[in-house]
Formats: C-alpha cells, structure tokens, sequence
C-alpha cells in the first residue's frame, strides 16, 4: 500500500488520520536511477512472521539488494550495499527463541561521512524499517515495534537531511504508529507498506518501485495516524501477521482464491484457526464471548466463503475457547455448522496440543474422545511429540459405556483423515 503525495499543505489534512505528505510524486522511479538502501532489514529481511506460522522451508529467498541488482530499470549503489553486507556480518541478527522474537533489529550507526558518500553516487535513497511480532508474542506500544526505535529514528533523521528523494517501505506483518510522518513532512517522498511478502518479497518490491505494477493494494481497512485514534487500542492484540484482517466477505474472497491456487497443484490448503481467535495473549486460555449473530456474520461469514467456494481439504481450529467451549472439542462449531450447514467434507485438526478436558455433557468422554466426537478428527502434531509415541487412553477409555465414545465415531474420523491423505497429491 502506497501514501501518495500531494502538493497541498498539510494544514489542509489535519483533521484526516491517515498521513498525508507534501511534496512531488516520486514513483514510480526513473528507469536507470541508481538507489542507495538504507537499514539493516535489506538484508535481515522480515520475509515471514515468528513462529510455526513462518516455520516454513522454502527454496530461496531473495532479498531487496538482489532484486534491484536483477532489475532492468533500476541500479543499486554497491559501496553502501557492501558496508551494510560487511556490518550486518559482524553484528547477526538475533532470532531468539521461542515466543521471545525480536520485533526489530539493531540498526547500522550511519556517520555523515557514509551518507555523504551515498549521495554522491546516488540521489535516492529508501529507507527499510522491519518489524516482526509472531506466535506468542503480540505486538507491543513501545520503542521498536509500533514505534519506531532511536537507531530508526536517527537513520531517518541524517537520511532525509542529505537525501532529497528518499521513500520509506515498512516491512512488517501488521501495522504501526505513523504519526512519526508528520515531522518529517516533505522530506519524505512515498511510505509504502510492504507488508512480509514471502520469498519473492524482494523482486515484488523492486517491480513497485520501478513501475512495472502498481503499489496500490486497495485496501478496505484504515490505518490511523496514532494508536490513540484506535478506540479500542487498550484492548489490542492478535497475531496480525498471518490474518486476513479485511472485512468478512473480502477475507473470504482472497482465502477462497489462496486454496484454490494451493490445491490447483494436488496439495491441500488448511485454514485456520476456526474460530474467533482473537488475540495472542492467553490465547489457549481466553474465552471469546459473543452473540450468535456476531459469531456467523463476522467471525464464521469469511470460513463459510472460503469452504462453499474453494473446498478447503483441511481446516484447523483455534486454541481458544468459544462462548465456553475449546475449539478443538466444539461439536456445534465443527460438526453442525461446518460439516452440516456447509457440506464440509474434508479433515478437521487441532492446532498444536490441546487442553485436556472433559465433556460436560458426559465427562466419562474427555480429551481424545471428546475431540473425535465433535469431529475433529486428527490430534496434531501426534506421534512422539505429544504422548511419547504411544496413545494417551483417552480414546478408547469409554468405548462400550453408557453414552461413551462409539465405534461409528471412530471410524468417522478415521476415514475424514484417510480420505485426506488419499486426496493429496504430494510432488
């Protein structure tokens, strides 16, 4: 998504939340222009989120230096290029680990001498600002995630002193504070968020800056100026990163078209996390509240889209609970909405471990059981990981007992997983 400019003060905008620059229009760049890459993210590029979201093995990466090096129309300014390459050597990123991810990384001190000398060899400069949240860990209000960092805020600071061209791309998963535009008024030239755009995240964004596709994504939603606009900012929370966030119906539409591209090539989609998991915090502890009519027109309205149209061959539930209920045991979500109102007829699985718990109804059915009879028939992620190899007991501790678990759910499930397995084609 692109900020355009405009030639009118700022004065005229003060009442409009959404950051509006002065100044000329920049983009597309000059077929030739030569651009020096500011911040540390060039290299150490968010392609992904934290967590089992971004856990992802792909074949390449390609970065934002490479893309503008294979770039007919643009040239890259290789004596900056190197000093980042050479400093970023020395002073590695640091991933940590498990619900601990940096949300951004320590910035290159620049000198005047280094800025100087970029200039000299080009006249536009962008300017990479990265930023992560991920899988346990939401973002926070604080120097480095919603809010730009010190190290940030200096590299702006001597960039746009130096630089008459200079655009800003904000490689993120999930959005942040722009009130920080304001101040540097006309000496920014474009904002584009970037967003984490996966593998090819370099060459996609090497195509907007040199005109061969559009930056206007056209979003529907807003992005304000400062967190405070939010009405709801003290509640903020969610692992934006790998959500559609639009409105129901476009959510459902762009889901739609990601499986039937996905399953186009034999293998099978999964989306998730069915359903209203709607923040991090907590997030296999909470229990999301809400009316019947809120439930299917806005938080079940984008799934029912996606099943009806695209056909999904798997779908995951969420951690959470719903209206007092655990996703991963919820019968009226899983098997009276999703399988009988939809026609659902692939596999259901649980995101990674669940709760143990009893059936209200019959809490002789706990766990394993309980789970299958809601239909959500495969325990992820099983084997050694979860019950040392070997089954928890839970399944079969009430088959043959009044208003126990039935043979007839069993092989329900187990066929909805083997009829999985027998749909995917794998390359």
């Amino acid at each position: 998504m692109i900020f355009h400019t405009y030639n009118q003060t700022s004065a005229d905008y003060n009442d409009l939340r959404l950051p509006i620059y002065v100044g000329y229009a920049i983009l597309p760049l000059k077929k030739g222009t030569e651009v020096s890459l500011f911040s540390r993210s060039q290299i150490d590029w968010f392609y992904v989120g934290y967590g089992s979201g971004g856990d992802v093995n792909c074949p390449c990466k390609v970065s934002l230096p490479d893309a503008i090096r294979n770039c007919d129309r643009l040239e890259l300014n290789e004596n900056l290029a190197s000093i980042y390459e050479n400093w970023v050597k020395n002073n590695p990123a640091n991933h940590g680990i498990w619900g601990t991810w940096p949300y951004s990384q320590k910035e290159m001190p620049l000198d005047i001498i280094t800025v100087q000398g970029a200039k000299g060899k080009s006249d536009t400069a962008v300017v990479s600002i990265g930023r992560a949240a991920g899988e346990d860990r939401d973002s926070a209000y604080e120097n480095g995630c919603y809010l730009l960092s010190d190290d940030e805020i200096a590299m702006l600071d001597i960039v746009t002193d130096n630089f008459d061209k200079v655009i800003v791309l904000l490689n993120t998963g999930g959005i942040m504070d722009m009130s920080w535009v304001k101040k540097y008024g006309d000496k920014i030239n474009a904002v584009m968020y970037v967003w984490q755009g996966g593998m090819e995240s370099g060459n996609a964004i090497a195509d907007l800056l040199c005109g061969k596709v559009s930056p206007s994504g056209r979003l529907v939603n807003t992005i304000a100026k400062s967190y405070f606009d939010y009405s709801s900012s003290d509640n903020f929370g969610g692992r934006n990163f790998e959500y559609y966030s639009e409105d129901p119906y476009i959510s459902g539409k762009m889901a739609a078209a990601a499986v039937r591209g996905i399953q186009s090539t034999g293998l099978s989609a999964c989306p998730k996390h069915f359903a209203c998991n709607n923040q991090e915090e907590r997030r296999n502890k909470n229990d999301s509240r809400l009316s019947e009519r809120a439930l299917r027109e806005i938080y079940l309205k984008g799934f029912e889209i996606c099943i009806k149209e695209a056909k999904p061959k798997n779908i995951m539930t969420s951690y959470n609970r719903i209206n007092g209920v655990y996703g991963h045991y919820h019968y009226d979500l899983c098997t009276t909405i999703l399988r009988g109102e939809w026609g659902y007829k692939g596999n259901v699985m649980t995101d990674w471990w669940m709760i143990s718990e009893k059936s209200p109804e019959n809490p002789a059915v706990k766990d394993q059981a309980y789970r299958v009879r809601a239909q959500i028939d495969l325990f992820m992620p099983g084997g050694s990981r979860t019950t040392n190899g070997k089954p928890d007991g839970t399944l079969l501790s009430s088959l043959g007992k009044p208003f126990g678990i039935t043979l007839g759910e069993i092989q329900r499930s187990a066929m909805n997983v083997l009829n999985s397995v027998i749909d995917i084609k794998f390359n």
